[in-house]
């Protein structure tokens, strides 16, 4: 193994197809000084990634990560730029904000899509000149870093909705990275929890004897992960606390560790039927009412769901996208439940969603209406 392979591999881990590309494709990028946008779901690893590209970058200086949805928006600005003192009330000394200490380092901005708009037209400058005021400050400073920035959310459609600048996520997508969910790097999963094992006895000083049946492990790679890496972190946790001094199995594994979360292949709370999955939106059109003779559409359905949902709000009433989302979604819903005459397994293969998925939003609905 080479020495670039063992840097890569502290931070993304596995032998799958995916992470073998992605360590490709991060080997490629690190040198490079460009800004890069990290893709993927929420917990699967995009920050190691980011590390692992600086890892690679030969800059000198420090990574410096900030999660732009975990700070009040209030206080983003501060956060980044710094401040003097005096510069609003409570500013009783010099603050120095992230910008300022990645000089020489690499600046990871997860979660970017979640930046106010006012922000980003502040970071695109500071971006393309490298140069910035803290607020309340006169003295303008240079900081050379490298950008590395990352969204689970589909910027593209933040753009459309005016959510985020089209200015600033060209900037920021020269080279773009996606890190895969863990349900299509199945292999790795154990991999990736005996790291967790290792590292949880690490901080809490001594091992926990604690043994794994064969197919514990199986039931492991068969879940889908939703919570991705952060979730089996969790999992490998809690069978250290759960488990100690015992062995573990795949039931302990459904009904202990995964509690009231269905595994694949298994039929623990799950409605028994053979219904293929719907695997595009046109297959979910095609099979309902929308359509004319044959499974054909007599007009474009989701134009005229669309025309008809901006006829009821009314010409100058006030539009509210996420209403108009959630009656869209509730529709689709009411429609699959019908089809499937209430089966929560049909109508989740038709929407191509997970039982659990579907589950809780009925029940969320439940809540509502109660």
């Amino acid at each position: 193994m080479s020495d670039l392979e063992k840097i890569l591999g502290q931070y993304v881990i596995g032998v799958s197809e995916p992470a073998t590309n992605l360590r490709a494709r991060i080997a490629q990028v690190a040198p490079s000084d460009v800004p890069i946008l990290i893709g993927g779901p929420t917990g699967a690893g995009k920050e190691y990634a980011a590390r692992g590209i600086h890892s690679l970058s030969g800059r000198k200086g420090e990574p410096v990560a900030i999660n732009c949805g975990a700070i009040p928006e209030n206080l983003v600005e501060a956060e980044l730029f710094g401040y003097e003192r005096g510069a609003f009330s409570g500013a009783e000394r010099r603050h120095v904000g992230y910008i300022e200490r990645s000089h020489n380092g690499t600046l990871f901005l997860d979660e970017i899509g979640d930046l106010p708009l006012e922000v980003q037209v502040k970071l695109l400058r500071v971006i393309e000149t490298q140069r910035f005021f803290r607020i309340g400050g006169k003295e303008e400073i240079s900081a050379d870093f490298r950008l590395v920035a990352a969204s689970h959310k589909d910027l593209g459609n933040a753009v459309s909705i005016g959510k985020f600048r089209e200015d600033l996520l060209y900037r920021i997508n020269t080279i773009v990275l996606e890190v895969p969910p863990l349900r299509q790097r199945a292999e790795d999963v154990p991999e990736y929890f005996q790291l967790f094992l290792s590292n949880y006895n690490q901080r809490n000083s001594g091992a926990v004897d604690i043994t794994f049946t064969s197919d514990f492990w199986d039931g492991l790679k068969a879940y889908s992960w939703p919570g991705n890496i952060r979730e089996l972190r969790n999992v490998a946790e809690r069978a250290l606390i759960y488990f100690a001094g015992k062995t573990v199995s795949r039931s302990d594994l459904s009904e202990t560790l995964l509690p009231k979360i269905e595994l694949e292949g298994d039929e623990i709370g799950r409605d028994t039927d053979d219904t293929e999955p719907v695997s595009t939106f046109d297959d979910f059109l095609a099979a309902t009412e929308f359509n004319g003779q044959n499974g054909v559409a007599e007009t474009d359905p989701i134009e005229d769901f669309v025309r008809g949902l901006f006829l009821d709000i009314g010409e100058h009433a006030p539009l509210d996208f996420q209403a108009l989302i959630s009656k869209v979604e509730k529709e689709m819903v009411d429609q699959a439940l019908q089809m499937s005459n209430g089966n929560v397994s049909k109508a989740a293969k038709l929407l191509n969603l997970r039982r659990s998925t579907l589950s809780s939003k009925v029940m969320k609905r439940k809540d509502e209406n109660l």
